[in-house]
């Protein structure tokens, strides 16, 4: 058995897309050891081995056939989760937004992007995970609201705090037999 964490993207948003992560759980006894964290869609489980997409489509596939609407759903080995943190070109905490990306994006479209940025925001990708350092917040960020457009991928993103959460969460995991 191996561990996971699923990001579910745009649910319990705006008050579309609801779904309770106690019925989130639920909706995933298929898996092991499956817990939550927070009301936005994450998820930490443990699963036979198996390429990330995979679980993800069966994620996405299993909600929307009990809830009638599909979220985007990113799943991570914990071992790319550990890596994204390492990797991380600022301090990992609440002003640091991991942007965890569905595939790479255009040649040049990062430098596009940067043109977005406010005087305190910087920004680094590194491969599928574009790091966010927003100080000042992201809620009126220019940057932050043109990632999908301007990379031209979808994305969801953690800040660093949560992500942290995550990785702890997934190391707390008993190994299953």
């Amino acid at each position: 058995m191996e561990t996971y964490i699923a990001l579910l993207r745009g649910i319990n948003v705006g008050g579309r897309n609801t779904l309770a992560m106690r019925e989130l759980k639920d909706l995933l006894s298929e898996f092991d050891q499956v817990s939550t964290y927070i009301q936005s869609g994450n998820v930490v489980l443990c699963a036979k081995a198996q390429d990330p997409a995979q679980l993800a489509e069966r994620i996405g596939h299993t909600i929307a056939a009990s809830k009638g609407f599909r979220p985007q759903v990113f799943v991570l080995h914990r071992s790319q989760l550990e890596a994204a943190i390492h990797a991380a070109p600022f301090p990992v905490d609440k002003t640091l937004h991991f942007f965890f990306l569905a595939a790479a994006p255009a040649v040049g479209s990062v430098d596009q992007l940067a043109l977005t940025a406010a005087p305190s925001e910087s920004l680094r990708l590194i491969g599928r995970v574009l790091y966010v350092l927003a100080p000042q917040g992201i809620g009126r960020s220019k940057l932050v609201s043109s990632v999908e457009r301007v990379l031209g991928v979808a994305a969801t993103a953690r800040n660093g705090n949560t992500v942290n959460t995550l990785l702890t969460m997934a190391q707390n995991r008993a190994a299953p037999p």
